[in-house]
């Protein structure tokens, strides 16, 4: 898959029948471990069903190796009221990042009354303001960066969360082998990555109609939970006024030249 990345880099879409036929051959052979989920997303013609074979391999050496750790810690939940729903939000983009652009303000915008909401952050501290308006916007936040996968999930575990929301799937530098440990009863994926985990370990996935069509349900390891909006939620409160307009000469260009917005 690397030499599949330095390919895709340069450019080079005549070997992309190429490049179908060799992950196709590893995916029949069930190699695991081979080929990121995460990749595989980027190649075009992949079927729904291969994308979900190719998670299930990707972690099936790793839950295989983790199974004494995981064994041994054996998590159960007590069942007893709580005042608040307890969530818990693990990811490594706690600081100026795309993701925390995105779920800042739905943090800012939880209902207090029925929720608590943990941070499980295995990042860097960039230093910057939008770390520090995160930490404000958690009811608690949990620095796991130095931690093990099972001392991790312990950690989790620890803090009697309720639902366990991970932000990274397979994209960069995650962690979602914690997930495997199943430190929480309910576990969901959401924002950072769109496709399937494979496995048993992930229960839900916090989708819309766009990324994940009806039709496709069976291709998923976890039970897609839609919403009619956008995935990212912004609220809006600084957006563009209804009354405001815009013209091509208000940027020095005439009505002949197409103009790119970006929407984010």
């Amino acid at each position: 898959m690397k030499l599949y990345d330095l390919s895709r880099r340069v450019c080079e879409w005549e070997r992309l029948d190429e490049w179908r036929g060799k992950i196709r051959a590893i995916l029949a052979r069930n190699e695991a471990g081979k080929i990121s989920p995460f990749h595989l997303l980027s190649l075009p013609g992949m079927s729904a069903s291969e994308q979900r074979a190719c998670a299930d391999l990707w972690m099936k050496a790793r839950i295989e190796a983790s199974a004494p750790k995981r064994a041994n810690l054996a998590f159960t939940f007590r069942s007893f009221a709580k005042p608040k729903i307890r969530l818990g939000y693990l990811s490594c983009d706690f600081h100026e990042h795309a993701t925390s652009l995105l779920l800042v303000e739905l943090l800012e915008f939880h209902d207090r009354e029925r929720f608590e909401i943990f941070a499980y952050s295995y990042g860097p501290d960039d230093g910057k303001g939008m770390r520090e308006r995160l930490k404000k916007s958690f009811d608690r936040f949990v620095d796991i960066q130095a931690l093990s996968t099972a001392e991790a999930a312990r950690a989790i575990h620890q803090g009697e969360v309720d639902i366990l929301i991970d932000l990274k799937g397979y994209t960069q530098a995650t962690r979602t082998a914690i997930l495997t440990f199943r430190p929480a009863p309910i576990q969901v994926n959401y924002l950072g990555y769109p496709g399937t985990l494979g496995g048993d370990f992930c229960d839900y996935l916090i989708t819309n109609p766009f990324l994940t069509s009806p039709g496709s349900a069976d291709d998923y390891s976890v039970t897609a939970k839609c919403q009619r909006s956008s995935v990212g939620q912004r609220s809006g409160r600084r957006g563009i006024p209804a009354s405001w307009s815009w013209r091509r000469s208000d940027a020095n260009r005439c009505e002949a030249h197409s103009i790119f917005l970006l929407y984010s």
